[in-house]
């Protein structure tokens, strides 16, 4: 499965230990992820796929690789809802 979406670059971003805290200034709202969403979002604004995300946080935690995406691919899609990203599908 090969997926192309892509962090809209004017959303502003706060890394903290837990998590990030994500605004867009032109949708005027805050979005609040954890630590696994956080390192989504870095990896998808340095261009990685959401296939090579899953597969890296699936080998790093031991976790099903199938599994990983499903929950990435419900992440990227609240992404994409709240209007935090631009490009393809993630499925």
């Amino acid at each position: 499965m090969k997926t192309n979406v892509r962090t809209k670059s004017e959303v502003w971003v706060s890394r903290h230990p837990n998590g990030s805290v994500m605004l867009d200034p032109g949708l005027d709202q805050m979005f609040v992820t954890n630590k696994t969403g956080a390192h989504i979002w870095s990896c998808m604004s340095e261009g990685l796929s959401l296939d090579a995300i899953a597969e890296q946080i699936a080998l790093a935690f031991n976790l099903e690789p199938d599994r990983v995406m499903r929950d990435a691919v419900t992440f990227v899609d609240e992404l994409r809802r709240n209007g935090l990203l631009e490009g393809g599908e993630s499925r």
